[in-house]
This record gives structure tokens, sequence and C-alpha cells, in this order.
């Protein structure tokens, strides 16, 4: 099974704790996958579109791999999605480029669960429901998500064993996940 894990975060090499942890970790365990990171990579967020949708094509499962910004994906994410996934290629007449394919997200969030919940439900569904709607557009299979909580940013100083624990623990999940794919 080829794997392509999309990964995004501003700071990943420097203040990062989760992200940088789960990113270290995956490349590891999964040596094979093949890894993109964006910012990285492009700065400017002037994708080479044609290298981008080989790798698409090329993916057995597809892997976003970043944190919640404003209870959204992040920008250079979204800007990803909306050049590379272009029709002609990913959806409209010729959608066989990417169908079956599968897709899973592997997201961190700042706060705890419980800033999550509404009448006691929880309502991470409403922020993934895009990447949902992305699938069934593309003819592409939704696989699941990991979601790692409290994992602030802002506490990695006070609570940086804390945050690596969770991390690992995101990345146990996420490869127990993708084994079953």
């Amino acid at each position: 099974m080829k794997i392509l894990i999309v990964s995004w975060h501003t700071d990943s090499d420097n203040n990062s704790v989760a992200n940088k942890t789960i990113l270290e970790t995956l490349e590891k365990k999964l040596e094979w996958a093949e890894f993109d990171y964006l910012c990285k990579e492009y700065p400017n967020y002037i994708f080479d579109i044609e290298k981008e949708q080989k790798k698409l094509m090329n993916a057995d499962v597809i892997v976003f791999q970043y944190p919640l910004f404003w209870y959204a994906i992040p920008s250079i994410l979204q800007k990803r999605i909306e050049d590379v996934f272009q029709h002609w290629f990913s959806h409209w007449r010729t959608w066989d480029k990417l169908t079956g394919k599968k897709l899973v997200l592997s997201i961190t969030a700042w706060a705890p669960e419980s800033a999550y919940e509404e009448d006691w439900k929880n309502i991470f569904d409403k922020f993934i429901n895009p990447a949902k709607y992305l699938c069934e557009l593309c003819n592409m299979k939704y696989a699941w998500e990991i979601v790692t909580y409290w994992v602030s940013y802002q506490q990695r100083k006070e609570h940086s064993d804390e945050i690596i624990q969770n991390a690992n623990e995101h990345v146990e999940k996420l490869v127990n996940l993708l084994a079953k794919l």
C-alpha cells in the first residue's frame, strides 16, 4: 500500500511539539511512505500542480496531517486542494484519477475535547465535513479521522511531556488504522 502524508504546520521544526513528534515518529514507523511537507516545499503557496497530482495518483491512501486552525483546515492545505484537485483531473467527467483512493485526516486540536461539544454532543464532524464532500466529489473513500485534543501550541513549554505522550498515542492510532485499510 502506497501512503502519501501531506503535512502542514507553520513552525513544525522549531516550536511545534505535537505535530513535530507525530511526523518524526511516522517517518520512522512508515519509512516507505512519501511525506509532503507543504510549508517547506511551498512557502510561497505556489504549487507544482503536475508534481502534486502525480503524488496523489501514485498513492493508495492520502493522509492530511495538520493542526486545526480556527475550526478549519489550514490555508495552505486548502489552497493545495483548490489548485491540485482540478476539473478533469480529480472530478467531473474524468474523475477516475482518484477513484477508490482513501483519505485519512490526522488532526491535532489545541483545546480539550469538551471545547468541541454542543449540547453534550461532539461537533467535530462539522469541521471534517468538507473532507467527506471532497471524497464524494472525487470518488474517493473517506477512511476516518484521528483527532488528538489538548495539544496546545501555547502549552508546549509547561506540558511538553504530556503533549509528546499524546502525540505518540496519536501515531499508534494512525498506524493501526492504516494497517487495517
